[in-house]
């Protein structure tokens, strides 16, 4: 912009420039340009065009504004800095609006966003078709609208209603409408799914407040008692096999017998955490929340000693994917082995079906039925109260009818010798 093009409006301070070929009614539009000193600085800054509604005595008036904010120490001094301020206010703003948007992000909108996106990098497509089917057929209309922070307790109470409920579904024989109940488990899948849903979106900062306890919840109780533990002779069959389908998970399965550990602590388990001079391994984030540290007999310490001594790295995570990340599920090639080996062959009830976690129950089982006492096993498993425990003692109530029998047997021999 060069001095010689400024032409005077007659209003102090304001000049302008005719733009080449644009007109403004009868005359050439104007481009309104202010010049003005404050603190001894002189400024030369565009003000706008009239054809934008800009007038030489507003440019004026600006200019006695900027001067009075000079003057007070209070305002912006320049158009720059105007235009600045005026920056980052709508910056906030709409960074404020991005905000309550967020907020108000709808439970169906997370999950068809963000949470499915990431559920198919990191789950198996059948987990992933599950939670769609389930999410689509009971969560959506019972709380899918709703944004995620206003969901609450009642709304888990409703879902919980729908589910028991069941499908609608017409009568074969008598042609009316009835219901098809579903499961207390269908209705914890549900509420897993939405917790899971809840979780990542406050992990991502989308909302404020995390999902209620499942305590708070009176969710409906499960009959999830498994009974079926791993005979010695199943054991050596099935580590036998799997060796020979991957090294890697016949050592997870291993270390879940010999340790009593829960598939998701095998996964989190780093190099790190074993403490060979001590027999010790640091679970940092077990089922209850709480670090702890458990003791380890001599076969699983030489078998983390043996895996750290082959890790590749020697840092980092004892057991990782494909991709060198944290192992998300159980492989299917667990329980293909399990039922190759015929070990489920006629077993109807789920709760007696051998699976992966039944290596923990293995370990408890075959740890009481050694003669280790119920307190100790109750430790090693890092129950939460010995009622938990005692769901593994079945397997000697053999021993106990025997003791019992014992009992008898005094009993009668001395009403014989009485008697007599």
């Amino acid at each position: 912009m060069a001095k010689d093009n400024l032409k005077p409006t007659g209003r102090k301070g304001v000049f302008f420039i005719e733009h080449p070929t644009r007109r403004n009614g009868v005359r050439k539009d104007r481009q309104l340009v202010l010049r003005y000193t404050i603190d001894g600085k002189t400024r030369k800054e565009v003000f706008g065009w009239e054809t934008e509604g800009k007038t030489a005595v507003d440019a004026e008036r600006k200019i006695l504004e900027l001067r009075a904010n000079a003057k007070s120490g209070e305002g912006v001094t320049s158009l720059a800095e105007e235009k600045a301020l005026r920056e980052a206010k709508e910056k906030a703003r709409q960074a404020a609006a991005k905000r309550e948007a967020q907020r108000n992000t709808t439970l169906a909108d997370y999950f068809n966003g963000d949470y499915l996106e990431a559920a198919r990098t990191n789950k198996k497509p059948r987990t992933v078709g599950s939670e769609k089917a389930l999410f689509e057929k009971w969560i959506n209309p019972v709380m899918g609208h709703k944004p995620i922070r206003e969901i609450l307790p009642l709304d888990f109470q409703r879902l919980q209603k729908t589910v028991l409920k069941g499908d609608k579904r017409k009568d074969a024989k008598t042609g009316k409408d009835g219901f098809v109940a579903r499961s207390p488990r269908t209705v914890h899948y549900c509420v897993s799914i939405v917790t899971q849903i809840w979780n990542m979106a406050f992990d991502n900062g989308v909302v404020d407040i995390q999902p209620p306890r499942r305590k708070k919840l009176n969710l409906p109780m499960i009959d999830n008692e498994r009974t079926r533990a791993f005979t010695p002779e199943q054991a050596e069959k099935f580590f036998t096999e799997m060796k020979q389908r991957s090294v890697q998970w016949h050592d997870i399965s291993m270390l879940s017998l010999l340790a009593g550990l829960r598939a998701s602590e095998i996964f989190r388990l780093e190099i790190k955490d074993l403490d060979e001079e001590r027999g010790m391994i640091f679970l940092k984030t077990p089922k209850k929340q709480k670090s702890q540290r458990l003791v380890l007999g001599e076969a699983a310490l030489s078998l983390l000693a043996r895996l750290k001594e082959n890790h590749p790295t020697g840092k980092g995570l004892f057991f990782t994917n494909s991709k060198g990340h944290q192992i998300a599920e159980v492989s299917d090639t667990v329980q293909r082995v399990i039922d190759h080996l015929g070990f489920n062959a006629g077993i109807t009830d789920r709760r007696d079906r051998l699976t992966f976690h039944s290596w923990r129950h293995t370990y408890a089982t075959w740890m009481l039925d050694s003669g280790v006492d119920i307190y100790t096993v109750n430790q090693l498993l890092r129950h939460s109260s010995l009622k938990m425990t005692e769901r593994y003692v079945h397997p000697q109530e053999q021993k106990l009818r025997l003791a019992a029998g014992g009992i008898e047997s005094s009993f009668k021999n001395n009403g014989s010798e009485k008697a007599g």
